[in-house]
């Protein structure tokens, strides 16, 4: 009796085993550890393309010679036009003010700059997170991740970039005129030149200078609403900021253009540049 017993222990011991590789197997076939292994890979690869199309996208170097107006070589640039259509330039702002007496707000800086690696980003887990840290750059999939890295390559191959060049910069404030009763709003103003780069040649193409000037005709004083008064002034020469500089590409360039407005960057959506997202990379 007992050795019937043992035998049927013995038996259902070697059925649960058999069962539990077959079980193992199964699993390995639906979920590979292979792409695992690739989409880890591929991360890296994505992390690394970031930081260098940023870096690239920022690696003019040469400053205009100057703050005049000139046009862009126009009969060149419609042969890099495809289809003969308008070339859609990448913007990039930069301080160039000597001595700041006031800090440049991230406001301005961010809407007069273009937001290139969205259509990247959207194949990533972390989103923008992945600008700046590498551990979100991790693809939804093989198929996204191979997008993403396509996207990026795109944006490393970029030829012209525009340089929005701040020289100056005056923040709204309130005022008040001698023998006045109330203060009033200065609306604040900025000036800058729009300067093409040919990142290929390390050249500067063309230029145009700009002034823009903020309006602070209806802006409320009362105490309370100061800040948001400000901030408002502050945005709006932004925005202006942006149409001058599409006016004055107009008037340097016929085959060059702005992209749709849609593709501007906000506050949120700025990032460090490509030098730390490199070093965050590397671990340096």
């Amino acid at each position: 009796m007992c050795w019937r017993v043992l035998a049927f222990l013995a038996l259902s011991v070697l059925l649960c085993c058999e069962h539990t590789s077959r079980t193992a197997k199964e699993s390995a076939a639906v979920r590979p550890d292979r792409p695992q292994d690739d989409l880890g890979e591929l991360q890296r690869e994505i992390a690394v393309a970031l930081a260098d199309a940023e870096q690239h996208l920022r690696s003019f170097t040469m400053s205009p010679s100057g703050h005049e107006l000139r046009a862009c070589p126009d009969s060149a640039l419609a042969r890099q036009a495809a289809g003969g259509g308008p070339l859609k330039l990448v913007v990039r702002a930069f301080d160039a003010r000597v001595e700041a007496k006031n800090l440049l707000p991230l406001e301005i800086i961010a809407r007069l700059e273009t937001d290139d690696f969205a259509r990247a980003l959207r194949h990533l887990r972390g989103g923008r997170a992945a600008l700046w840290d590498p551990s979100g750059a991790r693809p939804v999939s093989l198929e996204a991740g191979e997008s993403a890295l396509e996207d990026l390559r795109r944006l490393r191959a970029t030829r012209l970039v525009a340089e929005v060049r701040i020289l100056e910069y005056t923040a709204p404030h309130l005022f008040i005129r001698k023998g006045a009763l109330r203060y009033q709003w200065a609306a604040g103003s900025l000036a800058f030149d729009l300067v093409v780069h040919d990142l290929t040649a390390r050249s500067v193409l063309c230029q145009a200078p700009v002034v823009v000037r903020g309006d602070a005709t209806a802006a409320p004083v009362r105490r309370r609403l100061r800040e948001r008064t400000r901030l408002s002034l502050q945005r709006q020469l932004a925005d202006r900021a942006w149409a001058a500089t599409g006016d004055a590409l107009g008037r340097i360039s016929a085959r060059l253009a702005l992209p749709d407005q849609t593709l501007r960057a906000t506050p949120s959506q700025r990032f460090s540049s490509g030098d730390r997202l490199a070093s965050n990379i590397t671990g340096s």
